[in-house]
């Protein structure tokens, strides 16, 4: 079958507008937000005049500094993903206002939990295929597990692990109770990255991800195969 071209530039947009609509949604839900959520959440909760996409870009450039301290190689791709940051934070902070007059009820909690996942799955999806800078958290734990020669599964495992460590130290000592971290953060820890896996193949045996503009060919990857 031959496939259709798709737009790298496209891709990411719609990657950074599901993710950040599906954060949104699963903070709705009550029922808990990924590890990579979770901590600007608890946050956000801590400090409530720091709005939750703000605490997200904070804790993302935090991580960024943090990688160009141990690899020292900065990137002018990490430009470009910073940017890409701020535009996520600022959908999540819009995403959050648009979605707060939906129900609460438990049936709708499910529903909001549901789609939060798999609108974070597809933006996974999109993100693997974009061929574009990834946003600094995913930088962070490509780059310094490089650095270290550590195994990403490994990696990314120690850094979810210290993230849940952290909101459950800072929920109860701070606020006195959980915050951010419920069943959906373990179901999505769990089932996040095997249906992203299964959504990235859809769209790759279905399109060519290809540059629209000269200046963002010149940051895509190499076409593999």
């Amino acid at each position: 079958m031959k496939k259709k071209t798709f737009s790298c530039e496209l891709a990411l947009l719609l990657a950074l507008g599901m993710s950040s609509l599906g954060i949104a949604l699963l903070n709705k839900s009550g029922l808990g937000v990924t590890t990579s959520s979770a901590l600007p959440l608890v946050l956000h909760e801590i400090f409530p005049a720091v709005s939750f996409g703000l605490c997200h870009n904070l804790m993302e450039f935090f991580l960024l500094g943090v990688t160009v301290l141990i690899t020292k190689r900065p990137q002018v791709s990490y430009l470009i993903s910073v940017g890409e940051g701020l535009v996520f934070g600022r959908l999540l902070d819009l995403f959050e206002i648009l979605i707060a007059p939906l129900g609460q009820s438990l049936p709708l909690r499910v529903v909001w939990c549901v789609l939060g996942f798999l609108l974070m799955a597809g933006s996974l999806a999109f993100t693997m295929n974009c061929r574009l800078p990834i946003q600094p958290i995913d930088i962070f734990c490509r780059d310094v597990k490089d650095h270290y020669h550590i195994s990403l599964r490994v990696f990314r495992t120690g850094y979810d692990l210290t993230c849940l460590v952290l909101c459950l130290l800072l929920g109860w000592l701070v606020l006195g109770r959980l915050a951010g971290v419920g069943a959906a953060t373990f179901f999505c820890a769990f089932f996040t990255g095997t249906t992203a896996a299964w959504f990235s193949s859809l769209l790759a045996g279905r399109y060519r991800f290809l540059p629209s503009f000269a200046f963002s060919a010149r940051f895509c990857t190499p076409v593999m195969g």
